[in-house]
Parts: structure tokens; sequence; C-alpha cells
């Protein structure tokens, strides 16, 4: 056990509905004892008010085990005490609801979307309380998900209403629970409206502690404010510390959850893990700092996460990726987030059904982000895939990858890529595939693809399964590079999989000449059958130059001034004076490769005297 070294804290408790708990001193050494107590005599009383343990002041609380929550209590700390592991390896706080009753049987399917059960025994639902909770599950393995653990289906549902045999459930069901898969309902032993609010865990100064919140079964939770520090250094990940030490906070089958201002530097593990049946969960202001993630969903019991929602968050640091998901979980939204400086990829999703919008990746070792099937296996040094895991449904919008180690945006799956900036990527590995965009199939619509090594677009990826392998569509966006150095698009199949289905359409590729294109590596200019270009600019000439003007006329020649037809272009031809007669107003009509010029004077009537020298740019 550690000696406390620091003076002792000017900490005491007090409790709105246990008035003799008022004022009491903690000694700054161990308090588990002194905790415990305080919470079980809170537990037993009357709730005459909202049960709460409020603590106030500063210094540090010592701790020899974990605290365990005997009932509905919120925590709530006045001022700056933070709690912290005695002996290596203690967890702060528990609080784990169960199902605390025999499964009763289903009678009836239960579709998807329906808001009632019907069980065998016909006088069971008139003894399950209105307002109390059910554990709903059957032995389906989990839709909609890659799903690589088999994981059954499960929900956790409160009671609206009840007959003697039917139950009425406050939301729709998210599965098809049939009968013959087993389903059933369980009561269970649920936290409802629980505020934990300021609390700190944890210390540099002390040993190494373990998972900060451990919460299972929780309704309404409201956590804000919580901040936990730990021993452990990025240079050594996978150290015994990370074992120790698991995650600031783990929520498995929850509803209705709200955390706000989540903040930890230093974990073995996840800043925030998101396990099983949670459902409407909401993160805000989650930021880490030398951690395996700092938020992700993740594998733990039946269920999966449903509607979840992170956003205004940042990861430094991280020893994976800053923000990821596990091949489970659905409807799920990351926004707003910064991913820098990790060991491996600024974002990886695993799963399907997902929303990537307004974040940025940059310096991260591996790819800024990457959609990856799991059950990726290594065989004679390659890549290979089991052929059953199917991606769907993940769109990445308004985003930023910029200065990532080998790749931008690496997908194994059919990708949405919209509004996006990927630049400047694969610096750090002189790997072929490095550089910018690879997916298999999917969409690129109007992103900026620059000065990534290797070619902007490679499609697809090598090593897909033939579920995840189809049409890719490249629709508008920009991607100037230098031609001696990069080529637009590399395209061309996994051997077996036939001709590659590419569209490229209204891409502008200045800088490039037209041979930019290969459908293997090396084989530059060859045109794969299933290779569409249209409206796409390539070119190697120079993007400005001067003209000028005789009898108020000029035309500029360059292949890189095209019309797009009813389409607008993705450049504009700016044209400013250089000197000469003064002349009058510019008319500029373009067509494929030429410019025409002309001079008009304010009644509109052609400018014949106009002989200016003009300087032209294509923007």
């Amino acid at each position: 056990m550690a000696e406390q070294t620091s003076p002792p804290p000017d900490v005491t408790i007090a409790s709105p509905s246990l008035s003799r708990l008022e004022g009491l001193r903690l000694s700054g050494e161990d308090d588990t004892r002194t905790l415990r107590a305080a919470l079980h005599a809170i537990s037993r009383e009357p709730e005459r008010a909202r049960r709460q343990l409020v603590i106030r002041g500063d210094g540090d609380i010592g701790l020899s085990e974990a605290l365990f929550l005997p009932g509905d209590i919120d925590i709530i700390v006045d001022g700056e005490a933070r709690f912290v592991p005695l002996v290596e390896g203690t967890p702060f706080l528990v609080a784990r609801g169960r199902p605390i009753a025999d499964p009763l049987a289903l009678r009836h399917d239960a579709p998807r979307g329906a808001t009632r059960l019907v069980l065998v025994d016909e006088t069971a639902a008139a003894r399950l309380p209105v307002g109390s909770h059910l554990w709903v599950q059957d032995d389906s393995p989990l839709q909609g998900c890659p799903n690589s653990k088999g994981l059954p289906q499960a929900q956790l549902l409160r009671i609206v209403g009840q007959t003697e045999a039917e139950i009425a459930l406050d939301e729709p069901l998210q599965y098809d629970f049939t009968v013959a898969a087993g389903a059933r309902a369980s009561l269970t032993r649920t936290f409802c409206d629980l505020r934990f609010e300021n609390l700190r865990w944890g210390s540099f100064e002390a040993p190494v502690g373990g998972t900060g919140l451990d919460l299972a079964f929780h309704t309404g939770l409201l956590i804000s404010g919580f901040d936990v520090e730990n021993t452990r250094t990025v240079a050594d990940p996978d150290d015994r510390h990370a074992t120790l030490n698991r995650n600031g906070i783990t929520l498995r089958h929850s509803t209705r959850a709200q955390l706000h201002d989540i903040r930890g530097t230093s974990l073995g593990w996840y800043l925030l893990s998101i396990a099983g049946a949670c459902h409407h969960v909401r993160v805000s202001e989650i930021h880490g700092e030398i951690c395996r993630h700092v938020a992700s969903t993740n594998w733990n019991g039946p269920g999966q996460p449903i509607d979840l929602l992170i956003e205004n968050g940042s990861a430094r640091q991280s020893t994976f990726a800053g923000f990821d998901s596990h091949d489970v979980g659905r409807d799920l939204h990351y926004r707003r987030l910064h991913s820098h400086d990790g060991l491996d990829a600024g974002f990886q999703m695993r799963t399907s059904n997902w929303l990537l919008e307004e974040c940025t990746a940059t310096g991260n070792a591996s790819n800024g982000f990457m959609w990856r099937a799991e059950k990726l296996k290594q065989a004679s040094g390659d890549a290979v895939f089991d052929g059953q895991t199917a991606l769907h449904n993940g769109i990445v919008r308004h985003c930023d990858f910029h200065g990532n180690g080998t790749r931008g945006v690496y997908s194994h799956g059919p990708l949405v890529l919209e509004n996006c900036r990927i630049t400047d990527n694969g610096r750090e590995y002189s790997l072929t595939d490095a550089g910018g965009v690879h997916l298999p199939s999917g969409r690129v619509s109007d992103c900026v693809v620059a000065g990534n090594c290797g070619a902007a677009f490679r499609v697809p990826t090598t090593n897909v399964t033939p579920r995840n392998y189809g049409q890719v569509d490249i629709l508008g966006g920009e991607a100037p590079h230098d031609p001696d150095r990069q080529r637009v698009l590399v395209s061309g199949p996994p051997e077996g999989l036939g001709a590659c289905p590419v569209l490229v359409d209204r891409l502008v590729a200045l800088g490039y000449p037209s041979d930019a294109i290969a459908t293997r590596d090396g084989d530059a200019g060859a045109v794969d059958e299933g290779l569409a270009l249209r409206r796409t600019r390539f070119s190697a000439e120079a993007m400005e130059g001067n003209v000028t003007l005789v009898a108020g006329r000029g035309e500029i020649r360059n292949p890189n001034i095209r019309s797009l037809g009813t389409d607008a272009p993705r450049t504009a031809l700016q044209v400013d004076d250089v000197g000469g007669h003064p002349g009058g107003r510019l008319q500029v009509e373009i067509a494929d490769g030429v410019a025409v010029i002309r001079s008009l004077c304010r009644d509109g009537r052609p400018d014949s005297d106009d002989d200016r020298r003009l300087q032209w740019r294509i923007l």
C-alpha cells in the first residue's frame, strides 16, 4: 500500500437525505470504509429527497478497494478533490445492474418495430411493475454489422403498461425476437437517472489504478465532468500497466446516457468503452492523450450499441486509432473530432451504418482514416480475408486528412467520401500504395486529393472480399499533382474478380498528362474495360500566361481550358490588366481547349481600339 505523502485533505462529505453525514471529514489515507458506510447509509434512507453523496473540498481521497454503488445515489464533488488508488489495479466505482429474475419465455414472435410482448405465462406480466426494466434477448446473432464474435441480439426496455400476459414497452424493438431462437424477457435491477459530477480518478503520483467508472444497466445516466490520470507512457503501449488499468469509463447495456466533459491521460485501454446493448448515447467534449482508443464501441456481452453520437473531442498520441469502433454497432455518428500524432490510424471503423463528419486526422503514423474488415489474418506476409465480412453504409463527409504516415483514406468497404480534403499523406513510408484514397467500391465526390505520395486514387485495394467489391464513382473534385511523381488513378481488380468498374466524371486533374491512368502499377495509359472517363481534365500544360488583344480580341489556347457542358466548370479563368489601352469591359467565352476574350464598349459594341496586354490564370 502506498504511503500518504501529501498533507491531509480538507475534504468533507454530506447528503441531503441523511443529515448525520453532514460535515464528516475524510482522513486522506484509506477512506474506503468511510465512503462505503456512507453510501450504504444513504441507500437505506427513505427517498424524501434525492439520494446524493456530496464531497466538498480539495485533496486526495485514498481507496484501497473499489466503491460499489448500493442503489440510485448521485455522487457529486464540489471542489478539486481527487480519488486515488492506494493499491495497484484498484478500480474506482462499480455500479452494475443485472437481470434479477428467471427469464420468461415469449408466446409469440416479437418483430422489429413492435412495442408489445406476449408471454407464455399468462399471469406473469401482471406481476411485473410498470416502470421497471426488462432485458429482452434471444439466441439469434446480431444482424446489420459484421459481428465476427457471433454475439446474440438483446435490448434493455422499460415497461409502460401490462395486462395479465401482455407487456407494453417504452420504445420499439430493434430486432426480430423469435420463439424459435428462444426469445425471452427478464426483470432487471437497473440504475435510473444517476448523476456523477466533477469526478476525478487517479494521479501520476499514485499507483496504477483500474477502471474508473464500471457501469452497466443504467437508464437516464448523466456524467458531467470526469477526469482520469494514470502512470503509463506512449512508448510502451502494452506493458503491464496497460493490463492493470483498463478503461476510464466502461458503459454497458444502458440507454439514454449523456456524457459531457470527459478527459483522460495515460490509460492502458480506452478513455470510454461503449459496449453491449447501449442505445441512445450522447457524448460531447471528450479529450484523451496516450490511450489505446479515446472512444470505441466494443464487444462485451449480448447486443450492440445503437444510436450513438460522439462529438467535439480530440485524441493525441493514441497507441491505436484515436476514435474507433469494433465490428458491432450501428447508427453511429462521429462529429467534429480531431485525432493527431498517434502511433496508428487517426480514425478506424470496423462496423456498418455510420457517419464520420467534420473530423480531422493529422500527423498519425498510419492512415488518416481506415474502414477495416475485422477477421483479418496473416498468411505468408499477405493480408487474407475470410470472405464473409460484408461492410455497408459508411459515409465520410467534410473531413480533412493531412500529413498522415501511409494513406489519407483506406477502405475495405463501399465507402462514400464527400467534400473531403486528403493532402500530403504517405510521406513517412516508401510504400507503392501509400498516398491518397484507396477503396474497392463506393463513391468519391467533390474531394481535393493533393500532394500525397502515390496515386491520388487506388481502386480497388488489393485485399478485398467479393462481397465488398463493386462499382467506384469518382465525381467532381480536384487532384492537382506533380506528374513526374504521381498518378491520378491506379485501377484494376484483384485477381479473379473481373473488370474494374470505375467511373471518373468531372474530376479536375490539372498538372497531370492524359496518360496518368493505369490499370496496374507501372502500366500507364492502358484503359481497363471497366474504366470510364467522362468530362475529366488531364493536362501538364501551363496554368497561367499572357495574351495581347488585337483589335479588341484575343485567344488563349490551352487543353486545361474546357467547357463542361451544362455542368458548372470546376475551374475559373482569372484575367487581369497588365498594360496598354484601358479599353472596355471584357467578355470571356470558354470552349474545349480555348478561351476567346473580347473587349466591349459601355454600350455593348466591340471595342476595336483595345490592345491591352492581359495576364490569365486558371483557378
